[in-house]
């Protein structure tokens, strides 16, 4: 897990989730972990108990970015939503960037997860300068490299929530 994160998880995170009354496994559309609508596979839950439940944050395309109330953390159980559910963001993570070698004018993609179903206002932080975003999806964003004369890394914030990416190593 990321101990920097207090409000979620970034994809392949694992995360404990309290309580009481969660019963005693994983079913699916039963009884089971929901971040907003989506449901977690029941294959990404590691332990499930009357009082806590342990499950990866999935990766790939068509993750939430999760939030507060019911767009956040769910647990489900006999098919009735818990009614306080928890605030959590599922934070974008970068995989990699190729190449992950450039200089001004270059242009990188940039691979993860979680980057959001839009671009809208989100952005690519190459070495402190902002890139210009060519194309985007929420697994991979091509940009530009406009600045930054120094090695460092490649952060993505997603304009939805302002949830920002691990850094991931950059060289100029």
């Amino acid at each position: 897990t990321d101990g920097t994160l207090t409000d979620g998880g970034r994809p392949s995170h694992s995360i404990t989730v309290t309580g009481t009354d969660f019963g005693s496994s994983c079913t699916a559309s039963t009884t089971e972990i929901k971040i907003g609508t989506y449901e977690v596979p029941c294959g990404n839950v590691s332990s499930w108990a009357s009082t806590s439940v342990t499950f990866t944050v999935p990766t790939g395309t068509g993750l939430p970015n999760g939030g507060a109330s019911t767009s956040g953390l769910i647990v489900r159980r006999d098919s009735i939503d818990d009614n306080t559910p928890l605030t959590f963001f599922v934070y974008p993570r970068i995989t990699s960037g190729t190449p992950i070698t450039g200089r001004q004018g270059d242009t990188i993609t940039v691979s993860g997860d979680a980057f959001g179903a839009t671009q809208g206002t989100s952005t690519v932080v190459i070495n402190g300068t902002a890139g210009t975003i060519a194309t985007f999806s929420d697994i991979s964003i091509q940009v530009t490299i406009n600045g930054g004369l120094s090695t460092g890394s490649i952060v993505f914030t997603r304009g939805a929530d302002a949830k920002t990416s691990n850094n991931y190593s950059f060289t100029i």
